[in-house]
């Protein structure tokens, strides 16, 4: 990084402290103004309490057939899958049927948070618990229960809150053709109102799942915390009992539904294996009485053994399949492992077949029966007791989930601190400050310094700091009547040692080195737009080269919204209007200013159609007898933007100045003035800012 980047990053760091700086009674505003915000919050806020359950999710304890298939075989739920059948529709309808959630009840509060707060500053909480609420049209979905004067009396209206529908008692069911409603808990001021809002189940389902914070606790350790947050530690309580008994409610009966399945599977099953085995039994007799009781022999007998070990292998595997198409794809890593399984059986017992074909047909016959017998035999058996098992399994059904910690809810409040809540208000404002100061200086395009006019391509002259003793003739109140000037004094005569008649002297030397090459003494003082200080800065600076011993001339053309001629007292006297319009003497229109040292010629009775006149020879004269009995002639002209009186008048001056004010003045302003004036020939000697307020910030913008 080079000498010029570092210098550039310095800069950037010193401008953005210094907008701090120019606003910091923003930066505390906003600070002290949100802090104070977030104590009141802490303070009137209702404590939000927590309730959690914690559950354990053990290894599957299933009755099913596939509990006896090999580790390979098994498939434990996981904790993410037990989190999302908790936060199901299966789980949670339940409690929101039990704790009749689709009603939603609210206190009627004048000014919610603020009535809310008081109540909570007096430990004042009124508390309703609505048991049933069923309207049987839609105009009852939404009413008002207004607390009666007598204890557990209250009145029930529509939602307009004056039509009455009943008057009831606490603990008192009610019912008729149009609503089914009782309250089970009330306790709160007489007249104290709520507002009843009958919702959807699944819309009730919806707000329970965005409310619950279900995660597990550690990594793969199967123990699930259940939480919740509200006001109402009894509701909360409730719902998060309620949410973990219905999970292991439900887990018991998915265990149980599995036995059932499994138990339906194999009863179907067993009458066919039965009516095969006694089929099979009797073949094998008739067999051996056509063939007069033929005997295995030992050969026979080896591939009766095998045989039937492989075929009560592939029945139990069948039976397996059957267990776990109800759970899986063929296309499951278990359903594969399986289907190899009993591909590799089945070639196995192709092989022994193939074998076979060496003994003799008897033996032959005798093995396949013997075989189909005895498989026969053994499936049975090992139906009749899985028939036996799982029936003790559906009647004695047990989950893998249990309650650990039942609901409970936490001691103190999930709230911050009074101090932290303020402090952290306190940051947010002061950000909030710091955003505001840092857009206020992005889309700031006034002129806040000298240096800004100069990278326009004006000569910066001596800036004019604000006056607090200088009078506000504003132009706003020039327009409105309220300008009261009359006889007013100058500032450089009210108090000479002012700080902006110092820096007018100061810019009395600037023009003095201008106009020692400019073609006359005539300077021109103009402004892009009103309110800049142009007729100040023109009236003042011609009092101090007065002073100094000079004869000055001050010449107003404004003569739209010029106050000179109040201010001098040279009010209904001829001015520039009469000079350019009638053939009368320049010396009879200028006049002695009051309260001041130097001449002027106001604005005259005749303000109409002037610029027409400044473009003839009369004004040219006017100027060059001027230049020639005074020392210096000041022309004080409307703005650039406004007129285009300036715009002639510069093409005779000497001297042009333009003056602009301090936070006031665009850039915009100033280069459409400069393209003004070079369109029209115009030279600007220099620029002169007026107002200027000491800010941290001016420096380097």
């Amino acid at each position: 990084m080079n000498n010029k980047d570092v210098k550039n990053d310095e800069i950037d760091l010193m401008r953005f402290i210094n907008v701090l700086l120019d606003n910091k009674y923003l930066l505390l505003f906003c600070t002290v103004v949100c802090a104070a915000l977030g104590l009141s919050y802490s303070i009137l806020s209702t404590p939000v309490y927590t309730a959690n359950a914690v559950v354990q999710v053990d290894e599957k304890k299933s009755g099913n057939i596939l509990k006896e298939l090999s580790d390979g075989f098994t498939q434990e739920s996981s904790p993410n899958t037990e989190i999302e059948v908790i936060k199901s529709r299966l789980v949670l309808a339940k409690t929101v049927e039990d704790l009749n959630l689709t009603t939603e009840v609210k206190p009627i509060r004048s000014i919610p948070f603020i009535s809310k707060g008081l109540e909570n500053l007096s430990g004042y909480t009124p508390d309703i618990l609505v048991a049933e609420f069923v309207p049987e049209n839609e105009n009852l979905e939404e009413l008002v229960l207004e607390v009666g004067a007598n204890k557990g009396e209250y009145r029930l209206y529509h939602k307009d809150g004056e039509t009455l529908i009943l008057e009831g008692l606490v603990n008192r069911s009610y019912a008729n053709d149009q609503l089914k409603f009782k309250v089970s808990i009330l306790h709160s001021n007489a007249g104290q109102r709520f507002s009843l809002k009958k919702i959807a189940e699944l819309a009730a389902i919806e707000r329970l799942q965005q409310r619950l914070h279900i995660n597990e606790k550690g990594k793969q350790t199967g123990v699930i915390e259940i939480a919740i947050r509200g006001e109402s530690q009894r509701d909360i309580k409730n719902i998060i009992k309620s949410v973990s008994e219905s999970y292991v409610q439900q887990n018991v009966h998915k265990n149980a539904a599995e036995a059932s399945k499994s138990l339906e599977l194999l009863q179907n099953r067993l009458p066919e294996v039965r009516e095969k085995l006694v089929e099979a039994e009797n073949s094998l007799n008739k067999y051996k009485e056509d063939n007069s009781s033929i005997d295995l022999d030992l050969e026979a007998k080896s591939y009766l053994d095998r045989l039937v070990r492989i075929d009560a292998d592939l029945n139990t595997l069948t039976i397996k399949e059957g267990e776990i198409a109800q759970k899986f794809t063929k296309r499951h890593p278990t359903y594969v492992a399986l289907l190899n399984q009993k591909k590799t059986l089945r070639d196995e017992k192709a092989k022994i077949t193939k074998e076979m074909e060496n003994l003799p047909a008897t033996q032959r016959d005798m093995v396949s029966l013997n075989r189909e017998l005895e498989v026969d035999q053994q499936i049975y058996m090992q139906l009749s007791n899985k028939l036996q098992e799982l029936d003790v399994v559906r009647a004695g059904a047990v989950g893998n989930a249990r309650i650990l910690d039942a609901a409970q809810v936490l001691p103190n409040p999930s709230v911050l601190s009074k101090a932290v809540s303020t402090l952290l208000s306190g940051f947010l404002g002061f950000v909030l400050g710091l955003i505001i100061s840092l857009i206020k200086a992005l889309f700031n395009r006034t002129i806040q310094s000298p240096a800004m006019a100069k990278k326009l391509g004006l000569t910066a002259y001596t800036s004019i700091p604000n006056s607090k003793k200088q009078p506000n003739f504003s132009f706003d109140k020039f327009k409105q009547g309220r300008l009261n000037i009359n006889n007013a004094k100058l500032l450089s005569e009210n108090v000479p040692t002012d700080a902006a008649i110092e820096a007018l002297r100061g810019l009395r030397a600037d023009i003095h080195f201008a106009m020692q090459e400019a073609q006359n003494k005539v300077l021109m003082v103009s402004s892009a737009s009103y309110d800049t200080g142009n007729t100040f800065i023109a009236t003042n600076l011609a009092n101090i080269v007065a002073k100094s011993g000079k004869k000055v001339l001050l010449i107003d053309v404004d003569t739209r919204y010029s106050y000179l001629d109040k201010m001098f007292d040279t009010e209904n006297k001829n001015g520039i209007g009469e000079a350019l319009t009638q053939s009368l003497p320049f010396e009879s229109v200028v006049n002695p200013a009051a309260n001041a040292h130097f001449d002027v010629i106001s604005k005259g009775k005749i303000t109409e159609n002037l610029s027409e006149y400044l473009l003839g020879e009369r004004f040219q004269q006017l100027l060059s007898w001027a230049n020639t009995n005074y020392d210096l002639v000041i022309i004080d002209t409307p703005p650039v933007l406004s007129a285009s009186d300036a715009a002639i008048i510069g093409r005779y001056a000497g001297t042009a100045i333009l003056v602009g004010r301090f936070s006031e003045t665009t850039r915009p302003e100033l280069e459409a003035t400069l393209q003004h004036f070079a369109r029209t020939g115009v030279k600007l000697n220099g620029f002169v800012l007026n107002c200027t307020k000491p800010t941290a910030n001016n420096r380097y913008l």
